[in-house]
């Protein structure tokens, strides 16, 4: 998935928008293992590649995010494998979440 849109009127600067952006993701997912985040472009490029190939998530239930942002436009890319991500393990996940056993449990 891709979606890119504009960034607040009230945040102007790009490292402004990322550490927020970095901060909301830290605060929904920070300490949640089946989702790996991380800015894009910063320099680490085997990093970049990683988060956002289709061959690191398959018969994973994992879900990859990967973000950047310039000039106030931020760009946001997510890799899921479709038929384990999508159905299967998702409701592993549910049934861990409602006996309120670990999230990943029987998933890695």
């Amino acid at each position: 998935m891709t979606v890119y849109c504009d960034a607040s009127d009230s945040l102007t600067d790009d490292e402004e928008i990322m550490k927020t952006i970095q901060a909301a993701y830290k605060k929904s997912y920070g300490d949640y293992p089946l989702i790996k985040f991380h800015a894009l472009n910063q320099g680490l490029a085997q990093q970049d590649k990683g988060i956002l190939s289709l061959g690191n998530v398959v018969d994973t239930p994992f879900t990859h995010i990967g973000f950047f942002v310039k000039e106030g436009k931020v760009f946001l890319y997510c890799c899921i494998d479709n038929l384990l991500k999508g159905a299967a393990s998702q409701a592993i996940e549910n049934i861990n979440l409602s006996y309120q056993w670990p999230v990943a449990t029987g998933l890695v």
